[in-house]
């Protein structure tokens, strides 16, 4: 799959409910990323998926549903204005010059209803698993995994997880707890596009 760089803009014009925002935070600015890496071999450390797009004539509000370590599921609101200058200002995560930002593009349209259950899914509230994460290395999994056992408490098997509740899944991968790397491969992800998102878009 082909990666290429888009600017602010790119997002305004194209996100919508059941994409996900890949990020990867360079492994010397935060130590967790690195213990990720390490673990295992990633080259995306963090998988977040958006529902609730509502889009205005200079402004796309929308959800952004995740699984993190220190609130377990979480959502939050953010924003995309448009000025009469077509400047593009996005939250400050967005900017940040030590994280990359990528945009997984989901083949489907989703329809109301499977929005819907996708806003469902990510109020329920549940942990971060630190120990679930070993199970995303294909070798520990096969040996410790419980094959009736769904893992989704981290946030890769999480965005997985919000995808079969809507009847989305790639088969591909259901013997083995999915990175943020091989979820960034499912078939399901049409496109993967790095957002350079600077202070004017």
């Amino acid at each position: 799959m082909k990666f290429h760089t888009e600017r602010t803009k790119y997002l305004f014009d194209n996100i919508k409910n059941g994409d996900f925002l890949a990020s990867y935070r360079k492994p010397w600015y935060f130590l967790f990323s690195q213990l990720v890496k390490v673990v295992t071999g990633n080259k995306l450390g963090h998988i977040a998926a958006i529902f609730d797009v509502e889009r205005g004539d200079n402004i796309i509000r929308f959800k952004l549903g995740e699984q993190t370590i220190s609130e377990g599921k979480k959502i939050t609101e953010y924003c995309i204005t448009r000025s009469f200058d077509k400047l593009y200002m996005i939250d400050s995560r967005f900017r940040n010059k030590n994280i990359d930002t990528y945009l997984l593009a989901n083949r489907h349209i989703l329809s109301s209803d499977q929005n819907i259950e996708l806003g469902k899914y990510w109020r329920e509230k549940e942990d971060y698993s630190l120990a679930e994460l070993s199970f995303t290395v294909n070798w520990f999994y096969k040996i410790f995994g419980k094959k009736e056992k769904i893992y989704d408490n981290n946030c890769s098997t999480a965005a997985r997880q919000s995808m079969i509740r809507v009847g989305i899944q790639d088969s591909k991968f259901d013997d083995k707890v999915p990175n943020p790397t091989e979820f960034a491969k499912f078939s399901f992800i049409k496109s993967i596009v790095k957002i350079k998102a600077g202070k004017n878009g």
